[in-house]
């Protein structure tokens, strides 16, 4: 399942969430006599994400410039595919796996320059800070990746800031509306990009995660749970 963008990326992210505590990590290594395991599972983690960022996964992300985003090759030709992921659907949930499980190789030293740079495009696409503001830079280091002012890919593309929340459903809504579907992936999307800014020092896209994610949380306690 490690082409499907959703399954493959779920996949991934269980080795980030079980290596993002130093302490427990450092804890479980010392009482185990093992400390070898930890960063076995670090590699493993590593060699998954590069097949993603490389397009060697069987299922390659490729540019739209209809919508401007990142799509799965299969999504954008077939949109019953990867959850519909060619119509724009839970693109958070997707990447927002694989950008946390980056910034987790990037925080133990195994994810390199040119794969950070890649991995840029992914958080852009859901959690993008600046989008088409004129008098913008392209955010710092993703130039080789992104066009200028970030104008391939808009902000923060699933989110309602009047609601709070995100919008899992994309392009197409089903006859009843909309769909939140998810409202703890849709956190964890944007935990991914705080992380994710704090792992390369982009102190911006890390602000705007935290705001997505706060933002995020509070709408879920306001409309999704139940008193």
């Amino acid at each position: 399942a490690r082409d499907a963008a959703r399954l493959g990326s779920l996949e991934l992210a269980q080795f980030a969430l079980d290596d993002e505590c130093p302490e427990a990590r450092r804890a479980v290594a010392e009482a185990l006599g093992d400390a070898e395991s930890a960063a076995a599972a670090v590699a493993q983690m590593r060699a998954i994400l590069e097949l993603w960022l490389t397009g060697e996964n069987g299922d390659p992300l490729v540019y739209d410039s209809t919508y401007g985003g990142l799509c799965t090759r299969r999504g954008l030709y077939d949109h019953d595919a990867d959850f519909g992921n060619g119509w724009y659907n839970d693109h958070h949930f997707h990447y927002g796996y694989l950008v946390h499980a980056a910034a987790v190789a990037r925080r133990y030293g195994s994810l390199d320059d040119a794969a950070a740079a890649r991995t840029a495009a992914l958080v852009l696409d859901y959690a993008n800070p600046t989008g088409r503001e004129r008098n913008l830079p392209a955010p710092r280091g993703y130039e080789p990746y992104v066009a200028p002012r970030s104008s391939y890919l808009p902000v923060a593309r699933h989110k309602d800031w009047y609601d709070g929340h995100s919008w899992a459903t994309g392009l197409v809504a089903y006859e009843t509306g909309k769909s939140q579907e998810s409202s703890s992936e849709a956190a964890h999307g944007y935990l991914g990009a705080a992380l994710y800014g704090a792992a390369v020092g982009d102190a911006r896209l890390e602000a705007f995660g935290r705001l997505c994610l706060a933002t995020e949380v509070r709408g879920a306690r306001t409309y999704w749970r139940m008193p």
